[in-house]
């Protein structure tokens, strides 16, 4: 009995242990969580500081970026001052050198004179200056209230002119403004850009004509011409000496009539005094050629004549191209992107294609370069840009262009680049041989493609369907060019008149394409042409996106057609 007492005592004393224990770890339990509660919040609390801190990094890092970009940016203006400055002290350096005797002389001297120069410079010789102003002076002293004048003497010079030159005081101002021979003429300084106000020469024009004195200024002149054998009326000029009139038509400033000179006497014309300039702005064809093959047809824009104004086109592609190659390859994150491109065949296919990459647009922040590659053979956007970026500055830092129209060149150049690296994959032909180019040849490509496509003649198909607008692709084998065409046919109520209004709105508007009206059916219509030699080929790809970019612009030229004169494709 004792036994069990003191079995169920250590029992209790056991149980009570236990649970102490288990009070002692309850609470320990608690304080844990307690603990990991707060920790919880603690690593909560850091984790927001922590986005909050990678927010932050992330707009110093984009801050960062374009502080850089802007420090380039800055730089490269400022190297391109710099060389600019340096050309330009170069240059006048030179022209120094060139021209030792010419420092002193007036601009007048150092211009290649005209035959109104030549008649103002005669006149100026043959007058007497100072016997005009004694016989003006003194009434003109009264007349002006004033013991000073200056001004005179040129004052006398500008009513000349307006006698011989037969100008309203709005021409007359224009024409002082506008020709330096006429300034040299008048003004009491040679080579000076400032004329007497035109309120005095009004006033002084006005004080001649009311009084006696504009004759007698007239008169004084003719007599002392006569003295030296000369007789100048209003527009006649005549050498007693020399036995030559010469029958001049003035020009007036404020029209466009051409200006005529008429020798009647057949005498040597250089001999013969005239009063204004005759000048023929037509250019010069450079195209022609004794060969019997006709030439090449231009387009109203093309990136060959961008080229042209920075240097020889070919020798200034084979420098881009070069200096861009190596400028990507260098670049481990770009280099890929040229793999296996043979710069050889990057730069002749530049050369040989550049018509077909149709004139682009602007580049800008909101119209970027993209790729023209197909899906395949593209790269990641951000290498992409980061090429673009290359050849821009590439551009502008070493070969010095525009910074505005850079980017737009970069885009022409880039195209070119994403055909030959095409072409480096493709097992299919992609450039035509000029032997084996035909019309059916142009059909069953576009046909393969999904376009309603016609032949008309071993030398042309229509494209019906598949672009924006129809056109006719033409091959003239005279000039080794493809001639992309299209019609837009005039609604009944369109007049030719209405259509000739439009197609100067359309010429104004698209830089590429240039518009002409013609008659189809005894009724007005817009045509435009675009050409592509095809001397070198014709790379295939290349066509059907000139097209596209062709029938594209037509299109969207057409949209500001709000009087619906033009027949649209959906009609």
């Amino acid at each position: 009995m004792s036994e069990t007492k003191h079995s169920k005592t250590q029992q209790n004393q056991s149980l009570d242990s236990s649970k102490k224990k288990l009070l002692t770890l309850s609470g320990e339990l608690n304080s844990l969580n307690s603990s990991k509660l707060e920790i919880n919040t603690k690593i909560e609390f850091l984790q927001n500081n922590l986005s909050e801190i990678n927010l932050e990094l992330q707009e110093l890092s984009l801050k960062k970026n374009n502080i850089l970009k802007d420090l380039h940016t800055y730089r490269t203006n400022a190297s391109i001052l710099e060389n600019r400055g340096l050309e330009l002290l170069a240059e006048i350096e030179k022209i120094n050198n060139s021209n030792p005797s010419s420092d002193n002389k007036p601009l007048a001297q150092l211009s290649k004179t005209t035959q109104r120069g030549s008649f103002l410079q005669r006149m100026d010789l043959s007058i007497s200056w100072d016997e005009l102003k004694a016989l003006v002076e003194p009434k003109y002293i009264k007349f002006k209230k004033n013991t000073s004048t200056p001004e005179l003497s040129e004052l006398i010079r500008i009513y000349l002119v307006r006698h011989w030159f037969s100008l309203n005081l709005q021409n007359l101002e224009e024409t002082l403004n506008d020709s330096l021979s006429m300034r040299n003429f008048v003004s009491m300084s040679p080579g000076s850009s400032a004329v007497v106000s035109q309120p005095l020469i009004e006033s002084f024009i006005h004080f001649l004509d009311s009084t006696d004195l504009g004759k007698s200024v007239i008169d004084q002149v003719n007599a002392q011409l006569r003295l030296r054998g000369l007789k100048v009326t209003n527009g006649n000029v005549i050498d007693a000496a020399l036995g030559a009139e010469s029958t001049l038509l003035v020009q007036d400033t404020s029209s466009k009539n051409s200006t005529k000179v008429n020798n009647t006497s057949g005498a040597n014309v250089s001999n013969s005094i005239t009063a204004t300039t005759t000048s023929s702005l037509q250019p010069q064809n450079s195209n022609v050629t004794p060969s019997k093959s006709i030439a090449p047809r231009k387009n109203k824009l093309s990136f060959l004549d961008y080229l042209i104004t920075y240097g020889d086109p070919k020798k200034l592609t084979a420098d881009i191209i070069t200096e861009f190659h190596a400028l990507v390859v260098e670049k481990k994150e770009t280099r890929h992107y040229l793999f296996n491109a043979n710069i050889d065949n990057l730069i002749s296919d530049q050369i040989n294609f550049m018509s077909y990459v149709f004139p682009k647009e602007r580049i800008s922040h909101t119209n970027p370069i993209i790729q023209t590659a197909p899906p395949n053979m593209r790269v990641s956007i951000g290498t992409f840009d980061e090429i673009a970026n290359i050849l821009t500055y590439l551009l502008i830092d070493h070969f010095k262009m525009e910074r505005i129209t850079a980017p737009t060149a970069a885009a022409h150049i880039l195209e070119l680049v994403e055909e030959t690296r095409c072409q480096i994959e493709d097992t299919n032909l992609t450039v035509w041989k000029p032997i084996e180019l035909r019309a059916s040849l142009i059909n069953q490509f576009f046909s393969k493609k999904g376009f309603i496509c016609r032949t008309i003649s071993p030398t042309e198909i229509t494209v019906l369907g598949g672009f924006e607008f129809p056109l006719n692709i033409l091959i003239e084998p005279s000039s080794k060019s493809i001639i992309l065409k299209a019609v837009c046919k005039a609604n009944d109520w369109a007049s030719i008149d209405d259509v000739s209004t439009l197609k100067e709105t359309l010429n104004s508007k698209i830089n590429s394409l240039s518009f002409e009206v013609n008659l189809l059916d005894q009724k007005p219509v817009l045509t435009t042409q675009y050409y592509l030699p095809y001397v070198k080929g014709v790379p295939n790809r290349l066509l059907h996106k000139v097209c596209q970019s062709f029938t594209n612009a037509i299109f969207k030229g057409l949209s500001i057609d709000d009087n619906d004169l033009i027949v649209k494709p959906s009609a």
